[in-house]
């Protein structure tokens, strides 16, 4: 299997439990790690027969635009889910996602999360 690392994306995201945080918007990051099926199709320099990062990194930026989220564990959830939906070639995911201004009432750097899940968790084979 090989992995594939997109890392540091940056959105404004209505995410949080309270009002202000969804109103005005949280900084986040999301680093993600996809788990794919290795083939020998991977070495034909052909990007059709490898998971293309600018659709993954679409499809997350659409996640993050359309919706909005109380909890950073169901907005990974939902990116989890979808990546798994559109990339049959996905069997693993590990995904972080940090709030970068977290208004927590003090000094705090980051706040966030890691979920790792695997393709039998959402798809039955």
């Amino acid at each position: 299997m090989n992995k594939i690392l997109i890392t540091g994306m940056k959105f404004l995201a209505n995410v949080g439990h309270y009002n202000n945080e969804k109103l005005a918007g949280t900084n986040i990051s999301i680093d993600v790690v996809l788990q794919t099926k290795t083939s020998e199709t991977e070495f034909s320099d052909d990007i059709k027969n490898v998971v293309n990062y600018q659709h993954v990194y679409c499809l997350i930026k659409q996640i993050i635009i359309n919706n909005s989220f109380n909890l950073l564990e169901k907005m990974a959830d939902e990116i989890i889910k979808n990546l798994f939906k559109n990339f049959n070639e996905i069997e693993k995911i590990k995904i972080r996602i940090i709030k970068t201004n977290p208004q927590m009432g003090g000094e705090i750097d980051f706040v966030g999360i890691k979920i790792k899940s695997v393709r039998s968790k959402y798809f039955k084979n």
